[in-house]
């Protein structure tokens, strides 16, 4: 994964949590989330955020999936 798709799925993460704490329901991920739902969005934020740094930090490990 590219550091730029990285910081394409945090912008993501963002606005989705920007939507929600204004009081909109909105479809992420295939999938209504509301206030509710902060805290996945916010957790999923962070996951992407230490994959950016890993990313830069060069301790990425790439995912194998089987």
């Amino acid at each position: 994964m590219t550091r730029e798709s990285i910081l394409e799925m945090i912008d993501l993460y963002l606005e989705a949590e920007k939507a929600v704490l204004s009081g909109k329901e909105v479809t992420f991920e295939g999938r209504v989330v509301k206030l509710e739902n902060l805290s996945e969005i916010r957790a999923g934020r962070a996951m992407w955020e230490k994959r950016l740094q890993e990313v830069k930090s060069g301790h990425f490990s790439k995912v194998h999936f089987v």
